[in-house]
């Protein structure tokens, strides 16, 4: 076995959120972990990622106690952990994020210069392995959000690690890039690596993960292999209650008045001549690959920028050069990939 975990509680301000937490990940397997928001997910893995301290409980890692003391504790001991929140520097490279604590360096080794060639080298290796089209002296603050993810997987893989923390690493990818990283999932466990797999897509934990864990209400209320579980489930284990009924059914809304009209709306090397028509009540998808500028497209909607052309029209009104406060007031809301750099103020309350 190379973890076990054995009846964690935690509680802040005297709020439980983990009760007695239960379970084993072999070696060489793909655990998934799932529950509601709010079930304890996170606050166990960081835990485990040595980011807090458990109440009562204890871990074994290798046959041998585990009491991690920080990240780098828990690194050392060879568990690495991707988080939902990304941990880049967007004002330096790929590269030197990738290797940021163990940079190749020049011989003799006690000069620290670091051997550049070695470094570009390295980093081309595990972002081809990765089948990632990006430059290694990219500044990750040109990256979009899906493509810096991939980024904090590759600094895992770099770290060689015995087990890999996934907390929800499909958000911001693609489908195509959501496969790419499953196939690295399963590279790693014929290797011998272990994962822990946090997500809210069910298809995805069933389709990848050898075993799982669900909790509820910070505690486990299910464990077992996948095909124990089918999708519905692993929902009711969740909620602990049936899901009849995933999403509303379609209805066949007639598209009589337009919301918003886009016309040959362009911005030099990042779109080009877009135009559609949203309708009134209707849910418009916007897809394509990473680079491809819809999310570009997305934030132009709304922020707009000084070199855009084309028109923008809510309502049969021209609001193409309007601000993202002006926008607001007539009802135009943007909910932004990356909501800790774009969607908050987090040092305010």
């Amino acid at each position: 076995m190379l973890l076990t975990i054995k009846d964690i509680d935690k509680s802040f301000f005297g709020v439980q959120v983990l009760r007695k937490i239960n379970f084993s990940v072999e070696k060489g397997v793909v655990h998934g972990l799932v529950g509601e928001n709010g079930a304890g997910k996170t606050t166990l893995m960081n835990i485990l990622g040595g980011y807090i301290q458990p109440d009562n409980g204890f871990m074994i890692l290798c046959d041998k106690p585990y009491k991690p003391k920080s990240p780098r504790d828990a690194l050392n001991n060879g568990i690495a952990f991707i988080h939902q929140e990304l941990n880049l520097f967007n004002n330096l490279s790929v590269a030197e994020n990738l290797f940021l604590t163990n940079f190749p360096l020049k011989k003799p080794c006690f000069l620290k210069t670091i051997n550049k060639n070695s470094l570009i080298q390295k980093s081309k290796t595990i972002l081809e392995k990765l089948d990632l089209n990006i430059q290694p002296d990219t500044p990750v603050a040109k990256l979009s959000a899906g493509q810096r993810q991939m980024i904090e997987i590759a600094k895992a893989l770099i770290a060689d690690a015995k087990l890999i923390i996934f907390d929800e690493p499909t958000t911001s990818l693609t489908q195509y890039e959501a496969n790419v990283l499953f196939k690295i999932i399963n590279q790693l466990k014929l290797s011998g690596v272990s994962s822990i797999y946090i997500s809210h897509n069910i298809d995805d934990v069933l389709k990848i993960c050898d075993s799982v864990t669900v909790l509820r209400d910070g505690e486990v209320v299910a464990n077992g292999q996948s095909s124990d579980f089918d999708k519905n489930s692993l929902i009711s284990h969740m909620l602990g209650r049936s899901l009849d009924k995933f999403f509303p059914p379609k209805k066949n809304i007639p598209k009589n008045q337009i919301l918003i009209k886009v016309k040959d709306l362009s911005l030099p090397g990042v779109i080009s001549n877009i135009s559609f028509d949203l309708y009134e009540s209707e849910i418009l998808g916007i897809a394509g690959l990473l680079g491809s500028g819809k999310t570009e497209l997305a934030s132009l909607l709304f922020h707009g920028a000084s070199n855009l052309s084309g028109q923008i029209f809510f309502q049969n009104n021209d609001i193409t050069n309007l601000s993202p406060a002006e926008k607001i007031k007539l009802g135009i809301a943007y909910l932004t990939e990356e909501r800790r750099a774009d969607g908050l103020c987090l040092d305010r309350s």
